[in-house]
């Protein structure tokens, strides 16, 4: 890496995950397409995953007085998640993923259309439960195929209504575990090596001392704000995802 190639990782590292620390998603959404040109797909996934990780970490932590409440939910998501990223591994290479993709962007911009000119979406509470397995295994299918569930499970958790505390934590817990299984299967195949490991853990410092800003920033934002903030990160989430359709 170049001394300008470093300095990119640090800025845009530093602004992604600041607005995670504050929302609970759009690290990797954000960091990605901008490091990318610079560093390489793969490298940048992979120092993106890192840095991914430790933030996850850190905002599970902080947020950890939320998991009695959320627990009901993530019991039945993360592990229709597991199974459905094995199944999108399967997926993605026999199927052409663009068809996922697309398929998706219609979700989630359907469900921001509806969002922003009836308001809110709550689902029924005798749906929430039942809709986490299909969604945890919809998001952990398009994760495996497609490397991107977040807009999946950050559409779902939306639809809850939850305090900013319950979903950051709801969030990242499910984005921690499949964070974790994608840089140990990465591992396993030999694209971690010593090129790579150098910005990714170099990636981990600016998320470490960034989040608690964050954090205090989020928690200081009223309902109507944060909500706006995860609309507009769905809006980003499904730009990439039209924008990976067409080979952007």
């Amino acid at each position: 890496m170049t001394g300008a190639d470093t300095t990119l990782l640090l800025i845009v590292v530093t602004g992604a995950f600041f607005v995670k620390a504050i929302t609970g998603m759009g690290g990797p959404i954000l960091a990605i397409p901008l490091l990318a040109p610079a560093l390489g797909f793969e490298e940048a996934v992979i120092a993106v995953s890192f840095a991914n990780i430790m933030s996850n970490l850190l905002l599970v932590w902080g947020n950890r007085a939320s998991a009695r409440a959320t627990l009901p939910i993530l019991r039945r998501l993360v592990p229709a998640g597991v199974v459905g990223a094995v199944a999108g591994s399967l997926i993605l290479v026999s199927v052409d993923d663009r068809w996922l993709s697309a398929g998706l962007a219609v979700v989630v911009f359907s469900y921001i259309g509806l969002t922003v000119w009836k308001g809110a979406i709550s689902l029924p509470a005798r749906v929430r439960l039942k809709a986490a397995v299909p969604i945890g295994a919809a998001g952990g299918i398009v994760h495996g195929a497609t490397g991107n569930s977040g807009a999946v499970l950050a559409t779902y958790l939306h639809s809850l209504d939850l305090p900013r505390s319950e979903f950051v934590f709801a969030a990242t817990v499910p984005f921690m575990l499949l964070s974790t299984v994608q840089i140990s299967t990465l591992t396993l195949m030999g694209r971690v090596h010593e090129p790579v490991l150098t910005p990714a853990l170099m990636a981990m410092i600016p998320v470490i001392l960034i989040t608690p800003l964050g954090t205090r920033v989020g928690r200081g934002l009223n309902e109507h704000t944060f909500s706006i903030m995860v609309l507009v990160l769905l809006g980003i989430a499904g730009l990439r995802l039209v924008g990976s359709v067409f080979d952007m």
